[in-house]
């Protein structure tokens, strides 16, 4: 006799526990008891099938917040402001690294990369509270920078963009702490202007710890209306004479 994973009855249960166990910053065997216990009866691997299967619905965060080692929890809500410029978030299955040189890389605009990265279509998507001038991590306010993330699997890649129309902005932005560990570091991997606080395809901008342990990258002097694209596994881009 077959092996009954699920009942149908109990698809909508297992699928909203586990992005509830995955977006509070929790491991595949925590998100499968979770899902047995609304009623799953397989194995990791056909769990995670399963979810890739399925329209993965907004999962609520805990209500701390943070994790044991003072490292922000990552929850999967999604605020207007960032909503507004999800579709611009991008990130790569490639572990290699962005060639960084004097040639001229070819350009990619977002749409390109969008149809290319599987993580923008298949990553759960993390608002991403920034600090300014070393204080508390927050919610970004009008004018201020406005960050987002997406994650698939142990890829992280971040969508800073200023909102300000006016001024250059910058910001700490909190990244997970658990898949940029101390050591690592998120490259750009693409500008929406040429001239993004004097940042270039393949700059490497180290991934900084607070006292807490929270993970943070530092942005700086991102100009009006202009957005960068950072990833912690940036592929090779090609380049032309």
């Amino acid at each position: 006799m077959a092996k009954v994973l699920f009942k149908a009855t109990d698809v909508d249960s297992i699928i909203k526990a586990t992005a509830n166990a995955r977006a509070n910053g929790k491991t595949w065997k925590v998100a499968l008891i979770r899902a047995q216990d609304a009623g799953f009866n397989g194995s990791v691997t056909s769990l995670q099938k399963l979810v890739k299967a399925q329209p993965l619905p907004v999962a609520a965060a805990e209500p701390s917040g943070k994790v044991a080692s003072g490292g922000y929890k990552n929850s999967a809500t999604t605020t207007a402001s960032t909503q507004a410029g999800a579709n611009a978030f991008v990130k790569t299955t490639s572990d290699k690294i962005l060639r960084k040189s004097s040639e001229k890389a070819i350009p990619e605009t977002l749409e390109s990369i969008q149809n290319r990265l599987p993580v923008l279509r298949e990553g759960v998507q993390y608002d991403r509270p920034i600090s300014l001038f070393d204080g508390t991590f927050h919610n970004p306010n009008d004018g201020e920078i406005v960050a987002w993330s997406r994650i698939l699997g142990k890829e992280e890649a971040v969508c800073v963009t200023n909102s300000n129309t006016q001024y250059p902005r910058g910001a700490d932005v909190l990244v997970d702490c658990t898949l940029n560990p101390v050591g690592s570091f998120m490259a750009v991997i693409h500008l929406g202007d040429t001239k993004v606080g004097g940042y270039s395809i393949g700059d490497q901008l180290p991934v900084q710890r607070r006292h807490d342990g929270t993970a943070f990258v530092s942005v700086r002097d991102v100009r009006p209306a202009a957005t960068l694209v950072l990833s912690n596994m940036p592929v090779v881009i090609e380049s032309v004479a």
